[in-house]
């Protein structure tokens, strides 16, 4: 005979398989089941709220009272269902779904890489239909971030006819431009958005979406980050073209491999952005410790000067360090200024450090939404 499983656990259970249900359902493009499927998540993740409730009642009449309003819950659930088989088309094609916590690991790994596929075209089209909208903004958000050309003319000027430690001019000119261009397409700024979303409660929302919150961050990033770049293109070509000389490494491997260690180092950024966002589960303001990350990258990140120039103790320790990876290591590839052994140390390093950002960043977030609570949330 089988052990009776307790009545908060069964529904709590049953409210994790609607849950699944509900993200299912919302992907799909029937109107009547998403209306429906948010009838039948409000009432059924009230159920076991109110069986938790009941065994922390004040009196007899309370605990019985509790237990009445998840009684009219359920009963309004049957109703929903019902009013489900009459009225949707093949509405059993949902019910895999309701059972996806039988599924062994591996089936339902794969049905979360195959439904975060399927979702992402839309998603990116969303945002950059989105970002096109406000291409004005962009442009001068844009404009505003040209760092870099000001830290190129002081290196210039400085350099002169002599240069500095075997940099020219023209190899400041060539370092920057490409440093300008690899700095837009891989940085993202997500830290503010990330700590409203937690601190005012509006994070409760997009935690019943179809995919997890990572997504719809990055999704957004990558779509602003195409239409900037596009920008930016039209912006530095003719600037390029009129500076004699040949400012980049053009050839179709070093392109390929800039644009590899731009990926990889957009998603570097992303994650230590992302960990710093989650530490808003315990602090009420993160700029502080933002500010703080921003002033170490510029310096260790190949911004305020090539890491050709950093002194060699020093290198050793940064080159270990993932601050370059987004920026200066591609923009030197670009530039034909790096070298195969720290391109192949550069793998390694973006690697590790990809490995160890989502591990650690992983670890908070389940950290934190443990206890997560804020205003409306």
């Amino acid at each position: 005979m089988s052990t009776p499983v307790d009545i908060k656990t069964r529904t709590f259970e049953y409210a994790k398989r609607v849950i699944t249900l509900y993200r299912a359902i919302q992907m799909s493009k029937d109107s009547a089941a998403i209306i429906l499927s948010k009838q039948l998540l409000r009432a059924s993740t009230s159920v076991g709220a109110n069986v938790i409730e009941a065994y922390s009642a004040e009196s007899k009449r309370d605990f019985i009272h509790k237990y009445g309003i998840a009684l009219k819950k359920a009963r309004e659930i049957i109703a929903i269902i019902k009013k489900a088989k009459a009225n949707l088309k093949s509405p059993d094609r949902y019910s895999q779904h309701f059972h996806t916590s039988r599924f062994t690991p591996h089936a339902s790994y794969r049905m979360n890489i195959l439904r975060t596929l399927k979702a992402y075209p839309a998603l990116l089209r969303a945002y950059f239909a989105r970002a096109f909208i406000y291409r004005a903004e962009l442009l001068i958000w844009m404009l505003s971030s040209t760092l870099p050309l000001v830290f190129m003319s002081l290196w210039i000027t400085i350099a002169g006819d002599k240069g500095v430690n075997g940099f020219k001019a023209s190899d400041f000119v060539a370092y920057y431009l490409a440093f300008l261009v690899v700095r837009r397409a891989t940085q993202c700024w997500l830290i503010h958005d990330y700590e409203l979303l937690i601190r005012q409660g509006e994070l409760s929302p997009i935690l019943l979406r179809p995919l997890g919150v990572p997504h719809y961050f990055a999704a957004r990033l990558l779509a602003s980050r195409a239409v900037q770049l596009v920008m930016l293109f039209v912006l530095l070509a003719p600037i390029i073209l009129l500076i004699p000389g040949r400012q980049f490494d053009t050839s179709l491997g070093n392109l390929l491999l800039v644009v590899a260690f731009c990926l990889v180092g957009w998603l570097i950024q992303f994650l230590i952005q992302y960990t710093i966002g989650a530490l808003a589960f315990w602090m009420t303001q993160i700029n502080t410790v933002a500010d703080m990350v921003f002033f170490i990258q510029s310096f260790l990140g190949g911004f305020v000067l090539p890491m050709a120039l950093f002194p060699a103790r020093i290198r050793a320790v940064v080159d270990w360090l993932p601050f370059h990876i987004p920026a200066g290591l591609p923009a030197a590839m670009l530039a034909g200024q790096a070298s195969a052994a720290e391109v192949q140390q550069g793998a390694v390093v973006a690697l590790l450090w990809v490995i160890l950002l989502s591990s650690f960043s992983t670890w908070l977030w389940k950290r934190g939404i443990r206890g997560y609570s804020a205003v409306g949330a």
